[in-house]
């Protein structure tokens, strides 16, 4: 009966995940539906200000500062990040660089995974 009621209001089930991949030089990310639905997104192309957008105000710095280690690892995973909508979730990071950027100075693009860990 639980997975009925779940279904019929589109629960998502624990744990969700979603993928996503960033093109920086674009500020464009293509989401998966997954994504979409964790965050509460209405479109499956979004810039960086709509995902920061679904964050939480207390959680925002937070985030910001992990998606910085860029500089010194290639896959990052976050800590629990609480969204505005009341979700939290988890995010693993994969960094691609130039094949020139020896020193890692500016990330092109960052895939990545998003588990849902906590409905609102």
């Amino acid at each position: 009966m639980l997975f009925e009621y779940i279904k019929k209001v589109n629960i998502p089930a624990i744990p969700i995940v979603g993928t996503f991949r960033y093109d920086v030089l674009k500020d464009q990310a293509t989401t998966d539906q997954n994504q979409q639905r964790i965050l509460g997104l209405e479109n499956e192309v979004v810039g960086f200000a709509d995902v920061f957008n679904c964050i939480d105000s207390k959680s925002q710095d937070q985030f910001q500062e992990q998606v910085g280690i860029w500089k010194t690892q290639n896959v990052f995973k976050t800590d629990n990040i609480q969204l505005s909508n009341g979700n939290v979730i988890e995010e693993v990071y994969k960094f691609g660089f130039h094949p020139d950027d020896y020193e890692r100075n500016s990330p092109i693009t960052i895939t990545g995974e998003t588990k849902l860990l906590r409905v609102a």
